[in-house]
């Protein structure tokens, strides 16, 4: 069985908030865009559970705390083994986040993939900070273009291929 196969992506639930708080460590805040600073664990928390009350329906307590809802969110599995996770929002951009450890090694290209085919859309987008050369090889090896630079950010879209796959 290839890599492929075994990577499974798993929707986030409570259970996950000391996981996804770990890999939120990982960050380096220099790069990012929205998260410069490290929330406490309690704030954490409270974020994935807004986050799944708005992939549930109920986006009030994110859009109130002027964040993008959630449409969806996974961990990155395989063999039983958390790798990181991915998640789409709302506007149909796209984040992922693989360990270090797993860095280079094609987990993000498969999660994307597979969440390509759980929540279908015209076009897939990408919000990276302009310092962040990894998160732009990345996004540019999946067949994302360069869309528009904005004063923080490169925005960057996926449109469907030519055989009308996105």
């Amino acid at each position: 069985m290839g890599l492929t196969e075994r990577i499974e992506l798993r929707e986030v639930s409570l259970n996950d908030v000391t996981y996804l708080y770990e890999l939120l460590k990982e960050r380096d805040a220099s790069i990012t865009i929205t998260q410069k600073n490290l929330p406490s664990l309690k704030e954490h928390k409270n974020f994935v559970g807004n986050q799944l009350r708005s992939i549930n329906g109920n986006r009030k307590n994110i859009e109130k705390a002027g964040l993008d809802p959630y449409d969806g969110w996974y961990i990155i599995t395989s063999d039983a083994t958390d790798l990181g996770s991915i998640w789409i929002e709302k506007d149909a951009s796209v984040g992922v986040q693989v360990q270090k450890k797993f860095h280079n090694i094609g987990m993000g290209i498969i999660a994307f993939e597979k969440l390509r085919k759980i929540h279908k859309k015209e076009n897939y987008f990408a919000y990276i900070g302009l310092n962040n050369d990894e998160s732009i090889k990345f996004c540019e090896g999946l067949g994302f273009t360069l869309k528009e630079k904005r004063q923080d950010r490169y925005i960057y879209v996926k449109s469907p291929d030519r055989n009308g796959e996105s």
